[in-house]
């Protein structure tokens, strides 16, 4: 197995864990104040970032099947495909889209607004 799918992994396990400890520590006595401080800051950090990632994958996603298409018309290889195409299938592929585009603002707004 290669070195960075083990890295990958490991690290999301570790912060997976840490976001649940921060989970749980608040739901502890107040006699660890400091514990819960260090825990809150920590989980509101990564989940941060993990709103930042999963935009910017969202992001390169996108580009992806836009340029992969883009060479494809291109190319005519899917030029007939595209005259098949039903108006249908374009307006769910948008709306979907659309949906994708409010979730993601909708976790970002989220994270950034997790005190």
């Amino acid at each position: 197995m290669k070195t960075g799918r083990i890295l990958a992994t490991v690290v999301a396990i570790v912060v997976g864990l840490l976001v649940l400890i921060d989970v749980f520590v608040i739901q502890w006595p107040n006699n660890l104040s400091d514990l819960n401080q260090i825990t809150q800051k920590t989980g509101a950090l990564l989940v941060s970032w993990t709103a930042v990632v999963l935009a910017f994958a969202l992001f390169l996603g996108f580009a992806n099947v836009v340029s992969v298409h883009w060479s494809r018309i291109r190319s005519q290889k899917a030029a007939i495909k595209i005259i098949k195409t039903s108006p249908a299938f374009i307006q769910r592929r948008v709306l979907s889209l659309i949906n994708h585009v409010l979730f993601m603002s909708v976790c970002l707004v989220q994270a950034t607004t997790k005190k």
